[in-house]
């Protein structure tokens, strides 16, 4: 075939589109040090790169996730160890304001102290993220955690109740492998060690009844005795009313004789009576009734009657007492809990102190060394000081349990960081074999751009020699 001009020049020009190609791959390699731009520059380590970049940005999305999972556990974290040093402030505080040695007579001042030590732990367990989520609330993390259900006659609150939800929040971050993150305040704060004894602290003679309450924290029993006399005897109850007689429920007698000069109880020593308002008669077995006996007095044998009533809401509502029994129901109104009093040691009216051990929430704990300290309930202060210890134990096994859920989250935490560390070492390792496919072999990009350019002044040398052919080449 004869090769003419025109195929010349269209070869030509094929050979400076390659040339001029070449010279722009090399020319690209060169200025971004790179050799896989498109698929076509090298398709098998085209697709290696693609897949090592999709592996980097879901290791990018696993430390996000990561991330945002660590910022919740590392504020519970330090919610937590913040919880335990409050309740550390408040035992010391308590400790010290019941030592004889360091008594601080200013009483309501340390109560005080512990009323805000008893919020502050209330803030703790409503503490939220920065957009407002509930740390301590479960899945309901747009509830807050924990409410004041309960106050004195003061407006102190007394008791508190949990609102959130007992399932703990999930959040997936990396490989299926999930973490708790908003977790359950129920666990922190409220009771977990095995339901006590139930104990009662007072004067009043009350004990905790033989079946199972199911009443919580620190209780009160209100106890109010009357005693009525048979008609007949002239006598009546003395200075103080019936709150100063030391008799079990049910029947006593009172043996007047003498023509009305003396007197005895229940069969004890017979005693000759002054005609006071105020005359304290005692019998056999420690047992006393306080008489008025400046009336005229009727020889005889004659009944009084002690009788009694129960109150654990504040006198809200009461509890006739029946024949002694040592499983009297009483029911709190305001909660609907019930204690089982033993009743057959009764003696005298008053308030005495109800104990459910092992039933505190940290609130309660909290609210029980407060009134504690502030001595509300006027017991004896032995009896304070015994129960104080009591609510101080407490308030330790509480204080302990918070570990549980501190050192759970806290090695969470750690994980965390470990797992994040171990995906950038897999995305450094991978940023490494990415650009092992990518990078350009400068040296040789340079020679073959060399080579390129050499061509391409060849070719347009070539080129440049069409210009001089003559119409006799076209037709040769």
């Amino acid at each position: 075939m004869r090769v003419t001009p025109q195929v010349q020049i269209a070869r030509t020009i094929r050979n400076l589109q390659k040339v001029n190609s070449r010279l722009a791959k090399y020319q690209s390699q060169v200025s971004s040090q790179k050799r896989l731009e498109k698929a076509s520059d090298d398709p098998s380590d085209f697709v290696l790169v693609r897949r090592g970049r999709a592996n980097d940005a879901r290791y990018e999305n696993d430390k996000n996730a990561i991330q945002d999972a660590s910022i919740l556990i590392e504020q519970q974290v330090q919610t937590l160890s913040d919880l335990r040093e409050t309740l550390s402030e408040a035992a010391q505080t308590a400790i010290e304001a019941n030592d004889g040695s360091k008594h601080d007579p200013h009483a309501e001042t340390v109560a005080v102290g512990l009323e805000q030590l008893l919020d502050r732990v209330l803030a703790q367990a409503n503490t939220k993220t920065s957009d407002g989520r509930s740390l301590f609330a479960g899945t309901s993390t747009n509830q807050q955690a924990f409410g004041i259900v309960g106050r004195d006659s003061t407006g102190r609150p007394t008791r508190f109740a949990y609102q959130g939800a007992d399932q703990a929040s999930e959040a997936v971050v990396t490989g299926g492998k999930s973490v708790k993150t908003f977790i359950s305040g129920r666990d922190i704060f409220s009771a977990r060690s095995q339901r006590g004894r139930v104990e009662i602290f007072g004067t009043t003679g009350a004990k905790a009844g033989s079946n199972t309450s199911n009443s919580t924290g620190k209780g009160s029993l209100l106890v109010q005795m009357a005693t009525t006399f048979q008609s007949g005897s002239g006598l009546s109850s003395g200075v103080g009313g019936t709150d100063r007689d030391v008799l079990g429920p049910g029947s006593h007698t009172i043996t007047i004789g003498g023509g009305g000069t003396t007197l005895s109880l229940n069969g004890g020593p017979t005693v000759t009576h002054d005609g006071s308002t105020d005359f304290v008669l005692k019998g056999l077995n420690g047992e006393q009734v306080v008489l008025n006996t400046n009336a005229v007095l009727v020889d005889g044998t004659y009944t009084i009657t002690r009788t009694g009533q129960l109150s654990t809401d504040n006198g809200a509502t009461f509890t006739a007492m029946a024949s002694a029994t040592n499983q009297e129901e009483v029911t709190n109104s305001a909660t609907g809990e019930i204690t089982y009093i033993d009743t057959t040691a009764i003696r005298s009216s008053g308030t005495d102190i109800i104990d459910n051990q092992g039933a505190y929430d940290v609130f309660q704990a909290m609210a029980a060394l407060r009134d504690a300290v502030r001595d509300t309930d006027k017991v004896p202060a032995d009896v304070r000081a015994k129960y104080l210890s009591r609510t101080l134990q407490e308030l330790e096994t509480l204080r302990t349990n918070a570990l549980e859920p501190l050192g759970s989250q806290a090695a969470t935490a750690q994980d965390l960081k470990d797992l994040t560390t171990r995906i950038e070492d897999r995305q450094f390792g991978l940023a490494s074999e990415i650009d092992g496919l990518e990078a350009a072999d400068m040296p040789r990009a340079i020679s073959n751009l060399q080579f390129a350019q050499n061509d391409l002044e060849s070719m347009l040398a070539v080129a440049g020699r069409f210009g001089n052919l003559s119409l006799i080449d076209y037709l040769a």
